[in-house]
């Protein structure tokens, strides 16, 4: 039988259980996807678990955090995408190697399209909160098609080296890095085409939290995505929309990458039109 499973801490919230196994059903495929829940205090536990995808013990891994990064020292190889990411998110063993995969980036890439807004069609200028492990994907999804990121975090020193790594991939984009109190000059002098929130502000318990300070218009014209998508409509988005912008959670892009690892383990494409009418026939709600 098939299993998969997600690799991180905390993931009891996680819903990609839910999305794999309709995904191994509309397959019609025997399988199944666990949780293997590893405390930061245990990362030791990280070599075993790869191990057992070496020895067909595990079909195919998720990564989430905080071990996007610990875990690629145990692989034989990366994805070119996961490579330039500096991340990985999916793991599989094939051709007598595990490999590193990073599907996030091309999963946000797929749910803003979702969002009508293609990334490709027309290079722009994007606001991005945060520059950890989530921000990664984002950062290379822009700069691989040629836009211009402005990115606001808490930390700037603590963030160049993020910002290093990716100018250093030759990647047709640009970006820049500010503190957050330089949002509204930035605001002033740029036409934005899209705000990212990549940080956990918004996430339930923690609703009343968000990455836009009240005080600050937002750009007209612009779409707001923010990856939490518990709650459904985070403050942040709650600001767009009565400030009259479009504005979506991150559960499309959940359920983009999940199907692009399913398909990386199984090779079995899922429609996603078929998920999404399969999805609403079940008791599951974003």
């Amino acid at each position: 039988m098939i299993k998969f499973g997600l690799l991180g801490w905390p993931i009891t919230h996680s819903r990609s259980p839910q999305i794999h196994s309709l995904a191994l059903k509309l397959a019609g495929l025997q399988g199944a996807y666990e949780l293997f829940p590893i405390e930061p205090e245990r990362k030791a536990e990280l070599a075993a678990m790869i191990k057992k995808v070496r020895e067909g013990q595990i079909t195919g891994l998720n990564v989430t955090i905080p071990y996007k990064q610990e875990v690629m020292p145990f692989l034989d190889a990366l994805s070119p995408n996961a490579k330039n990411i500096g991340a990985v998110n999916t793991i599989t063993f094939k051709n007598g190697k595990v490999t590193g995969h990073n599907t996030d980036a091309p999963g946000f890439e797929a749910d803003l399209a979702n969002n009508g807004l293609e990334l490709s069609y027309k290079p722009g200028e994007a606001v991005v909160f945060g520059a950890g492990g989530a921000a990664r994907a984002v950062f290379y999804a822009f700069l691989n098609n040629g836009w211009q990121i402005h990115a606001f975090v808490r930390n700037v020193e603590k963030s160049k080296q993020v910002v290093a790594d990716l100018r250093g991939k030759g990647l047709p984009g640009g970006m820049k890095l500010y503190g957050l109190a330089d949002l509204s000059h930035t605001l002033k002098r740029n036409k934005i085409d899209v705000i990212v929130d990549t940080t956990p502000l918004g996430m339930a318990p923690h609703i009343d939290s968000s990455s836009w300070p009240s005080n600050v218009k937002f750009p007209v014209n612009c779409l707001v995505y923010d990856l939490v998508y518990n709650p459904e409509n985070t403050l942040l988005m709650k600001q767009a929309t009565a400030a009259g912008l479009r504005a979506s959670n991150g559960w499309g892009m959940l359920v983009e990458q999940a199907l692009l690892s399913f398909e990386i383990w199984t090779n079995v494409k899922i429609n996603r039109a078929d998920f999404n009418a399969a999805w609403q026939q079940t008791t599951h709600t974003p």
